[in-house]
Parts: structure tokens; sequence; C-alpha cells
């Protein structure tokens, strides 16, 4: 699997319209993706907020 650092991720987590952006996916598709549990997400306070270990390991399968 490859690493968010190799990826240049930066950060620990990323917000939802950031995670939209870096996997191209539109709103309704990732909430779509969340809801159906196929991918996983945290909660601080009332922000959504991705993972860069989630987001990797996406990026990681749709290189493949």
């Amino acid at each position: 699997m490859i690493t968010p650092e190799e990826l240049g991720l930066e950060k620990l987590a990323y917000s939802v319209k950031e995670t939209e952006a870096l996997l191209s996916l539109r709103h309704t598709t990732l909430y779509e993706a969340l809801n159906n549990n196929k991918l996983k997400a945290i909660k601080v306070n009332t922000n959504t907020l991705m993972l860069a270990i989630v987001i990797a390991a996406v990026l990681s399968i749709l290189r493949t």
C-alpha cells in the first residue's frame, strides 16, 4: 500500500471538500460510500474528516 506521505498528503485528516477533490468524487458519491460503510470518516464536532491513511488506501486501490 502507498503511504500518505508518498502521495504528498501532508495533513492527518482532510475535509469532505478536500477529499472530494483528492479522490475526484462528487459530494453525493462520497457520502453514499460513507453511508454504505465503504469508506470510514471521523466526526470532530460538526465536521466530517477523512483520515489521510484512508485516502491513501483508496488511491492505492485505484492505481492498481
